[in-house]
């Protein structure tokens, strides 16, 4: 069932460089991640810079885990190739939400 998620849109891709260069991973919704603090989770939240978001999808990150304060919400088909400026918390994440339509 997943990949007709990804074929319908309901999938959003980070970048461990800034405008969609370096190392891309790709989450298929719907997905939740209340708090990235293990292993490779921990290095991915350091690493992320740019975000894709599908057709059919939005995504929500938030700068704390359990999205405890601020939180930045990336509509469908949104592109972002800086995230440190966008997010305006240093460009980590500690939580997001993709929900699919």
């Amino acid at each position: 069932m997943k990949n007709f998620s990804y074929l319908s849109g309901g999938w959003a891709q980070f970048y461990t460089g800034r405008n969609f260069q370096g190392d891309m991973l790709t989450l298929v919704g719907p997905a939740e991640v209340q708090s990235m603090d293990r292993g490779t989770a921990r290095q991915l939240k350091r690493d992320i810079d740019s975000v894709s978001v599908g057709p059919r999808a939005t995504l929500q990150v938030s700068e704390h885990a359990m999205f405890r304060d601020r939180t930045v919400d990336f509509p469908a088909n949104s592109r972002e190739g800086g995230l440190m400026r966008k997010l305006g918390f240093g460009g980590r994440i500690e939580a997001m939400k993709l929900s699919c339509s």
